[in-house]
């Protein structure tokens, strides 16, 4: 199998992946892979084993400046900004300022209102005679609670959920840095608003997190809403759609949900 040929962005590849997979992983745990661009190549791990080797080896780095030279702050992608891109110290710096949002008793009072917006997405789609799944339920889901736990008004979220899902869908690579444009525009200002007028939301308690007099700057902010939208965002969509596909291929499952509820597989 010529591996330069995997366009791992393409559409077909994202339909189903796993055929790509299982021919791959027999012949080698690593593989040369196209990027967005068609000089572009990086290599990617295809095992477990290979992965957890490179995980816990600690020559590689994430650090995409420490890598490339050329790169700058004012070059890179925002979300190199964040824990994802970063190593230590600064990762520990960086996710010990975050840690100030997510605190156990601010989860757990997510817990309604997420509730209710799941409820309220399944009254909506009552109302179509035809459904996708993915698009009226599992799509806006994860979406709207990102918008609400960030403290983004109203009448902004449309666009935000916009700009979001182009960031998040790495086929619309023709898209990106329009969306990504308008996106950190719209970022910048809503950071400069609530450093004014601090509100009850995510944002507001990272834009004033601070550890041993250090703060986010700016840069990092960027950063840590991409990773918020692209880590929480596009997993659970997955897991929602990956849940009803399993309850549907597993009717015994789905029957006892349907007898009680609030059954849960631990139960």
């Amino acid at each position: 199998m010529n591996l330069k040929t995997v366009d791992l962005f393409s559409h077909e590849f994202h339909q189903n992946p796993y055929e790509y997979y299982e021919k791959i992983r027999p012949h080698q745990p690593f593989a040369k892979v196209k990027m967005f661009n068609e000089d572009q190549y990086s290599w990617m791990a295809f095992s477990y084993e290979a992965a957890e080797a490179v995980l816990k080896d600690k020559r590689f780095i994430k650090d995409m400046k420490t890598v490339f030279p050329d790169l700058t702050n004012d070059n890179i992608s925002p979300i190199a900004h964040s824990m994802l891109f970063s190593d230590p110290p600064n990762h520990r710096r960086l996710r010990s300022l975050a840690q100030n949002g997510f605190t156990p008793q601010k989860i757990e009072k997510l817990r309604g209102r997420i509730e209710e917006i799941a409820k309220e997405q399944a009254i909506m789609m009552k109302h179509k005679k035809e459904v996708d799944f993915i698009e009226d339920y599992a799509f806006p889901i994860p979406i709207r609670v990102i918008c609400e736990l960030l403290g983004i008004p109203s009448e902004d979220r449309l666009d935000f959920q916009r700009w979001s899902a182009v960031i998040v869908d790495i086929t619309e690579a023709p898209r990106y840095e329009e969306a990504m444009g308008e996106f950190m525009d719209y970022i910048q200002k809503l950071i400069e608003q609530k450093r004014l007028d601090p509100q009850e939301d995510l944002l507001s308690d990272l834009i004033q997190a601070k550890e041993e007099d250090q703060q986010l700057s700016l840069k990092e902010l960027y950063g840590f809403v991409i990773l918020f939208i692209v880590a929480g965002h596009e997993t659970t969509v997955n897991l929602i759609a990956n849940g009803l596909l399993a309850l549907l291929t597993h009717p015994e499952q789905l029957a006892l949900l349907k007898e009680d509820p609030s059954y849960r597989a631990s139960d």
